[in-house]
C-alpha cells in the first residue's frame, strides 16, 4: 500500500468511526493521518510549513501546502499557498498543484507530491 492509498483508507475509515461514534478508533486514524503528515508528505525544500491532509475520498486526496520561494542569490523572498488535488488514474496518480507561482514551480512541487504519495506506507 502506498501513502495515497493509506491517507484514503484512514480518512474514510475516521469518518466512519466518527459517525458511528467509535472515538477511540476515530483517535488512531487521526494519528494515522498525523504519521503520514509529519513522516511521508512533502516538508522541507520549499515546504517549510509541511503539507496538510484537508479531505480524502476513493476519487480524490485534497492537500494543503505552502511553498516559501527564494530569489537566484538563496534569500528567501516570499510564501505562497497551494492546494494540491491528487486523483487515481489508471496507472499512477494524476497530480494538479493550484495556486500563483512559477510554472516551473508548480511542476517542481507537484513532481515532489508525486514522489512523496506513492511512497510505500510502512506500520
Amino acid at each position: 500500500m502506498n501513502v495515497a492509498e493509506k491517507i484514503v483508507q484512514a480518512f474514510v475509515a475516521r469518518k466512519y468511526c466518527q459517525e458511528s461514534g467509535d472515538e477511540e478508533w476515530a483517535t488512531k486514524w487521526t494519528e494515522t493521518l498525523e504519521n503520514i503528515e509529519k513522516n511521508y508528505l512533502t516538508r522541507g525544500s520549499g515546504f517549510d510549513s509541511g503539507t496538510k491532509i484537508v479531505d480524502a475520498t476513493d476519487t480524490e486526496i485534497s492537500l494543503y501546502t505552502e511553498f516559501h520561494h527564494m530569489d537566484e542569490d538563496g534569500f528567501y523572498t516570499h510564501w505562497t499557498r497551494h492546494r494540491v488535488i491528487v486523483r487515481p488514474t489508471f496507472s499512477d496518480l494524476d497530480v494538479q498543484v493550484q495556486g500563483q507561482a512559477p510554472e516551473h514551480t508548480l511542476e517542481y512541487m507537484g513532481e515532489m507530491m508525486l514522489h512523496a504519495l506513492t511512497l510505500p506506507y510502512e506500520e
